[in-house]
């Protein structure tokens, strides 16, 4: 039976890929943000243990992974389904880096076979943000709801979900009108937790918001003083900005629901909560411009006039 001993491989020939990409992972997930620690060992577990797991690691050849690939594409999602261009693009990775480690650092196989096969092509599939129009009409609609000002937020600011559910009051100036985006919330293994990098990893960024939006964060944060009164002991306070009725953060999941059971009641085209921050992407250039300075085609009025 292949082993691992002091972070060596022996009796090498035999050692399946299973074998080897078990261990691989326990050792390179000590390099890799918890987060994608996980996503790794899923994609593992998931895809590639199940098709090629049993097959020894000498004996992969590019012709095995080209056809697990095509699997993967076809009929590699839930129930068969096929599974997206970029989720095998993703596993593909995985393999390849791997299979690199195998090559370079362990020297069990004298070449990567996975660098020789391409990768499935397939169009990013990117939902079209919401029109200025249609995101007045989303905001109207969930503007009574205690949680209104992270809707607004995601839309006016660019943050990633993972992001705004990490902000803390501290993060926030009012006199300078400016928010520090440092941290990203992720889901590990159930349970959430606050990296000290935002999720493309650039660190801190400072954004600057527009009266509007402080004037909003300043009416959430009246509204969480009413809450935490209204609590009493039972107020557990944590400063975060999005938290619940007795302080304590938000589900990782809660906006995500909510966005989704908003757009449905008001019958709008299908998105998902991330693509709140496209309408910023779509409709900011460059720094220097705001989207409630955009014009809406039809009317000579600001977007932020429309709330």
């Amino acid at each position: 039976f292949p082993s691992h001993d002091n972070g060596c491989f022996v009796n090498s020939s035999k050692i399946t890929l299973e074998e080897f990409l078990n261990n691989w992972i326990s050792i390179h997930s000590n390099t890799l943000k918890p987060k994608t620690a996980e996503d790794y060992e899923g994609m593992i577990h998931r895809y590639i243990l199940p098709k090629l797991g049993r097959i020894q690691l000498s004996q992969l050849k590019p012709s095995i992974i080209q056809k697990f690939y095509i699997e993967l594409s076809e009929s590699g999602g839930e129930n068969s389904a096929p599974l997206s261009a970029r989720t095998v693009n993703y596993v593909g990775a995985i393999l390849k880096k791997a299979l690199s480690y195998a090559v370079e650092v362990e020297g069990l196989i004298p070449r990567n076979v996975a660098s020789k096969v391409p990768l499935p092509k397939g169009a990013a599939k990117r939902n079209e943000p919401f029109t200025p129009i249609q995101l007045k009409q989303f905001l109207d609609g969930v503007k009574n709801h205690r949680l209104y000002a992270i809707f607004w937020l995601a839309a006016y600011s660019g943050a990633r979900k993972g992001e705004l559910l990490a902000l803390k009051w501290a993060d926030l100036d009012f006199e300078t009108n400016r928010l520090v985006i440092s941290k990203n919330r992720v889901v590990v293994r159930g349970v959430a937790i606050d990296q000290n990098s935002t999720k493309g990893g650039e660190g801190r960024r400072i954004i600057h918001l527009d009266p509007l939006t402080l004037d909003v964060l300043n009416q959430h944060r009246k509204s969480q003083i009413a809450e935490r009164l209204k609590a009493g002991s039972e107020w557990q306070e944590t400063g975060y900005i999005f938290v619940t009725e007795f302080g304590l953060p938000i589900d990782y999941g809660t906006p995500t629901q909510l966005f989704a059971k908003v757009v449905k009641r008001l019958g709008l085209p299908d998105q998902r909560f991330h693509d709140l921050r496209h309408m910023h992407d779509l409709h900011l250039p460059s720094q220097q411009t705001h989207l409630y300075d955009l014009h809406l085609p039809s009317q000579q009025t600001h977007l932020y006039d429309l709330h």
